[in-house]
């Protein structure tokens, strides 16, 4: 008896000992695979997408589809079950030999009519079905696509709008935890905040020091973004208590982190995203129960870099804890943001007429004066000639459109004032009828 233990425990330990082998079970066709770097793939849960692009609701707890992008302008979309593809008594490692290519496949146009260089994708896993996303470039464009293909049509446009957002590499596309529609992008040495269904940004945060790397929501908080640069700093912008710098600032590494995400969240661009999609779909925790939990046990942040290490930080208690009515309060900054934005829309045309009249103001002053030196040259050259009495107006002329302008702008200016202070309670509303001159 005691010999057959000890043979027993010599042959786990055996087990143990040995390296387990992992062996890949399906693998795509290359002629029908991405043609560069596969930079970005999501699940989608909850849904099925048909060979003509038609989306349908599936169980909500069964998640068979997979998306990839890549820099050649395309999104394939993978059904995983891949057993279906296999005749009637093929065995199981036949399976590599199977043409595995993609359900459905979008093409991303870019700004200048070319494919778009995918990095990053963002979906809204609590409405997968009607075929939304967000897809950032290298370029640092961001695009607004839908992978549904429209009854009728062979060959749809999939992209549906595309804006510069960046001047580098978007290398962050998160959407929020606790608003579907607010989007967070991530790129050269800035950062933005959207709302879905706009073409510019509600916020834009003045540029760093140095380039950012990395960035996400806070899984608990709905006002502060973590960022990460290249010199291995971590930023904590908490939008409620100052929006024109970092809330903190700490120097973690010197070397510039590559990655980021909080425990408990998912991974990549979905990171806030998923705990969300999992609520909608009745398959897990919503963000607020994960918020909850992470505020009893405690909120870890992890970190790589670009030399291989890995940091675990600690999120400190008042960085983890929401304030009272903050998703309120946060909302109304989105929204004073979005007005705000609105406001300068509408009042472009203005400035554009009113840029045009100085220019053209100012052409006409730098001809007259042009035309007032010639006229000068040619009285030295002949004495006894009287000046040109409307030639020695340029200069007054040119004064007088400047103070115009002035004052223009400066009426502008006490207008925003105005109004921001009956915002704000400064100032009681009967006053608003009699703005500072």
């Amino acid at each position: 008896m005691k010999a057959a233990s000890n043979k027993q425990e010599t042959q786990d330990a055996g087990d143990e000992a040995a390296i387990p082998i992992v062996k890949c079970k399906y693998a795509t066709t290359i002629e029908f695979s991405h043609h560069h770097v596969i930079m970005d793939l999501q699940w989608l849960p909850g849904i099925e997408i048909s060979t003509r692009g038609k989306v349908t609701k599936a169980d909500p707890r069964e998640c068979s589809f997979l998306a990839t992008t890549s820099g050649d302008g395309k999104v394939n979309f993978w059904d995983v079950r891949v057993e279906r593809l296999m005749k009637k008594g093929r065995k199981a490692e036949d399976s590599l030999e199977l043409i595995w290519k993609p359900t459905h496949s979008i093409h991303i146009i870019s700004l200048i009519g070319m494919d778009l260089g995918g990095l990053r994708m963002c979906f809204n896993f609590r409405e997968l079905d009607k075929g939304a996303f967000f897809v950032g470039s290298a370029d640092g464009e961001l695009a607004y696509a839908e992978f549904v293909r429209p009854e009728g049509e062979e060959n749809p446009e999939y992209t549906k709008s595309c804006v510069q957002a960046h001047v580098a590499p978007i290398m962050a596309l998160e959407r929020s935890p606790f608003f579907d529609d607010i989007i967070l992008t991530v790129g050269d040495w800035s950062f933005q905040i959207w709302r879905e269904g706009h073409t510019s940004p509600l916020f834009t945060s003045g540029y760093g020091a140095e380039m950012y790397t990395c960035g996400c929501w806070s899984p608990s908080r709905p006002a502060v973004i973590y960022l990460t640069d290249q010199a291995g700093n971590l930023e904590v912008w908490d939008m409620l208590d100052r929006s024109h710098e970092p809330s903190i600032k700490v120097t973690l590494a010197s070397t510039p982190f590559m990655s980021m995400s909080f425990m408990g969240t998912g991974s990549g661009s979905t990171s806030a995203a998923a705990p969300a999609a999992s609520s909608a779909a009745g398959a897990g925790p919503s963000a607020s129960a994960v918020a909850q939990q992470q505020q009893q046990a405690g909120q870890f942040l992890a970190l790589g870099d670009s030399v291989g290490v890995l940091r675990i930080v600690e999120i400190p208690r008042n960085l983890r804890r929401p304030m009272q009515s903050e998703r309120k309060a946060m909302a109304a900054f989105l929204e004073r943001e979005g007005e705000r934005v609105a406001d300068v829309e509408a009042r472009k045309p203005l400035r554009d007429k009113s840029i045009a009249v100085a220019e053209e103001a100012r052409k006409k002053a730098a001809d007259e004066a042009e035309a007032a030196a010639k006229d000068s040259a040619a009285q030295k050259d002949q004495p006894n000639q009287p000046a040109s009495p409307t030639k020695t107006t340029a200069k007054s002329a040119a004064h007088l459109a400047a103070l115009e302008l002035d004052e223009k702008a400066e009426a502008e200016y006490f207008k925003l004032e105005h109004r921001l202070k009956v915002q704000l309670g400064l100032i009681e509303e009967a006053e608003a009828e009699s703005p500072r001159r």
